[in-house]
């Protein structure tokens, strides 16, 4: 009864907050100055350059002003800023869990599984989880893609895509640098330098670190937890005429950190600042990537080529009850990949009312997984014990092709049509080293599939557009992490039904955007506990999804702003019978009905803006930020206690502007000190607790910026 009294509560917000912002935009009967207008971002969601309010896609579009604005540092900090994306945690046993719309990789260990959130890094295709988290010194935009994008971006992006492209140097020396610090010891620093060699020559360094030294902290072995420290570097070389471009590059990012998780089944009054497991959370992830870049114009359209290799690496120890008791333990859990794409695209010009796109990716993957599921002496009454030692090898291949074609019917109405072929093939060699027979399993398949895309555009002015698409998102199919059985889960397909709205209006002073949606999966993998230690990949025969989003930007009076982003979600099994294994005592491994994880029904973020002209000594901004989600589940089983109640979060920043070069400014982040549960890692440890971890504390610090 709270939860529907709440998610009631949810839903009017949601209509006064957008009904206010609206109102605001109508009273204004005087737009301010045409400088303050709002920027266009030039996206490339289409695999080419648009402006993102003709784009007949739902998009979240970041400039490198607003990361610096919204203070997003992380490729986790996206979320709060984008409709209908969730991000779990800061990860354990190499997951993270990403869930856009309510599709993603959401079970404790899901590094068998392909996500279907595609991340790209200058078209660099990120495929696992642990190679998803890393700094942002030097990005000049993220587009986030919601919804299947199967046609174009193809290969495990049934849930949508992640865009970051970074800065690139041009004909002047340009430099970015910032530095923070603040409670916890929390120190970040970023930047760049941008440098032309001459002759349409050009080359970057960028760097980034970030350190904290953790707010829970264990008594018996005077170490702090949930700290870390993380780094990236990245180098490009960048040659450009006027037909051309060319880039190389390479990147190597690191992380190390102990989580903080508390065992809130087993001991419910423990302080979540206090930890008590018995062996540390330790956690070091290394994602290394080169790639190269070419295009060129070729007459009627313009050749891309890329290629790129990426090393992957995530060695984790994990205390599975998160007790003092020594129950299951995970030790030297190590997932390593390696990853090759090539990809070739042909794009035309735009002239004449059609356009088209087409190309061809080659992709290959090989992933090793090997590590100890101990029980510890709480189990075994004595010595602790190997219950399985993994070493799990496997392949993939992956082959597509694919084109997309538009048609101008008449100014201001276009139909777009799309296809990709798809085929994948994969291969799995289990062991369980402590058996007398150790290969468990050898098994091998393909599967193939046709990916559509069909999109009708219309413009009612050249402000206003509405759209209407239909897209189909394909997920390979797969095997558990620890399974025996040589029959895998099958492919994963996503159905999207959507409809757009994108507007401005107080003369280029505001933008709506907005999108309804119906998203139809079938056969959705999960992984489910079949026995002790053995996990298998299972398909739940559907699922569905409704929703909505919106999208506010606007500039009423001169020196205010105020962004705006909504989400309202309706997620619901189909027939899905687990395993009585699955689940602790007493629990129901019948989900059907259930709703889907890290899902939440209601979720905005509202984030006013006032400058202050400060004459002779430029502006200072004070901007406030509140972000709400509601009550959501972490699990299919849909146990309040594997989840939150819904939060909200109040941050404040005060940014003094001092010159366009420099900038200061104070901040504080969770205002409230509001705590609540962000992700539960209950993997293998069925009926003997549920390892929680939660967000961060209030925190205070100050921030310096220079810009060259």
């Amino acid at each position: 009864m709270a939860r529907r009294q709440l998610e009631s509560r949810d839903f009017r917000a949601a209509i006064l907050i957008s009904s206010a912002l609206l109102a605001a935009a109508r009273a204004q009967a005087d737009p301010p100055p045409a400088e303050q207008e709002l920027n266009e971002i030039v996206v490339t969601a289409g695999r080419t350059e648009s402006k993102l309010q003709d784009t007949p896609i739902a998009i979240s579009a970041f400039s490198a002003a607003d990361l610096d604005k919204f203070a997003i540092v992380s490729s986790t900090d996206i979320a709060a800023h984008t409709p209908s994306l969730t991000i779990g945690g800061d990860g354990q046993l190499g997951t993270t869990p990403i869930v856009l719309r309510g599709v993603g990789v959401v079970d404790p260990n899901g590094n068998t599984q392909d996500n279907p959130v595609a991340v790209y890094v200058d078209d660099v295709y990120l495929s696992r989880p642990y190679a998803n988290i890393f700094l942002l010194p030097d990005i000049e935009r993220v587009e986030v893609l919601r919804g299947p994008q199967g046609t174009l971006f193809g290969r495990n992006a049934s849930a949508g895509a992640v865009q970051f492209i970074t800065v690139q140097p041009g004909t002047e020396l340009q430099a970015y640098g910032t530095a923070s610090y603040g409670d916890f010891n929390t120190v970040n620093m970023r930047g760049y330098v941008l440098a032309p060699l001459g002759g349409g020559w050009g080359v970057k360094l960028a760097a980034g670190t970030s350190s904290t030294d953790g707010w829970a902290y264990n008594y018996v072995k005077r170490q702090n937890f949930a700290d870390d420290a993380e780094s990236i570097v990245r180098g490009s070389l960048h040659y450009q005429d006027d037909d051309s471009e060319f880039v190389l590059q390479a990147d190597h990012s690191t992380s190390r950190d102990h989580s903080q998780f508390v065992n809130v089944a087993l001991f419910p009054n423990q302080p979540i600042d206090v930890n008590t497991t018995n062996s540390p959370h330790d956690e070091e992830r290394d994602n290394s990537t080169f790639s190269a870049k070419y295009e060129c114009n070729v007459g009627f359209g313009k050749a891309t080529v890329i290629a790129s290799y990426v090393a992957s690496d995530s060695v984790s120890d994990f205390d599975s009850d998160s007790s003092a008791l020594d129950l299951v333990n995970l030790i030297d859990f190590n997932l390593r990949d390696h990853e090759f794409a090539l990809e070739g695209r042909l794009a035309s010009s735009s002239v004449g009312p059609w356009t088209w796109i087409g190309g061809l990716f080659l992709y290959g993957e090989n992933a090793v997984e090997t590590g100890d599921v101990d029980l510890g002496s709480g189990v075994t009454g004595g010595a602790p014990a190997v219950l399985n030692r993994l070493d799990n090898n496997s392949t993939t291949r992956s082959a597509a092709a694919f084109a997309e074609t538009t048609y101008s019917v008449s100014d201001g109405f276009d139909l777009t049509a799309g296809l990709r072929y798809t085929y994948d093939r994969k291969t799995i060699v289990g062991r369980n080293l402590e058996l007398p027979q150790p290969l468990k399993l050898d098994a091998a398949q393909g599967w193939g599939n046709v990916s559509p895309r069909f999109v009708a555009k219309y413009s009612f002015t050249h402000a206003t557009m509405a759209y209407v698409s239909i897209s189909e998102g394909f997920r390979s199919g797969t095997w558990g992490l620890t399974t025996d059985s040589a029959i895998p889960a099958k492919p994963e397909i996503v159905w999207n039904y959507e409809a757009g709205l994108k507007t401005q209006f107080l003369d280029g002073h505001g933008t709506a955007n907005f999108a309804v949606f119906h998203e139809q999966i079938r056969d959705k993998q999960e992984q489910v506990v079949v026995a002790v230690g053995v996990t298998s990949e299972r398909n739940a025969t559907s699922a569905n999804i409704d929703g909505f989003e919106a999208e506010v930007q606007l500039t009423p009076v001169e020196h205010f702003h105020v962004t705006f982003n909504g989400s309202l979600l309706h997620t619901k099994y189909g027939t899905f019978i687990g395993n009585p294994s699955d689940v602790g005592p007493g629990e129901s491994y019948l989900y059907s009905g259930n709703q889907l994880p890290f899902a939440p029904k209601f979720q905005v973020n509202l984030i006013p803006a006032y400058t202050i002209p400060i004459p002779n000594h430029g502006d200072l901004t004070a901007q406030a930020e509140l972000t709400h989600d509601s009550s959501v589940f972490f699990t299919r089983i849909n146990d309040p206690r594997e989840g939150n109640d819904g939060y909200t979060d109040y941050n404040l920043r005060l940014t003094w502007q001092v010159t366009p070069q420099w900038s200061a400014g104070l901040y504080g982040e969770n205002l409230s000190n509001e705590r609540h549960a962000i992700q539960i890692q209950p993997f293998l440890n069925q009926g003997i607790g549920l390892p929680t971890q939660f967000n961060n504390p209030r925190r205070y610090g100050a921030q310096f910026t220079y810009k060259y």
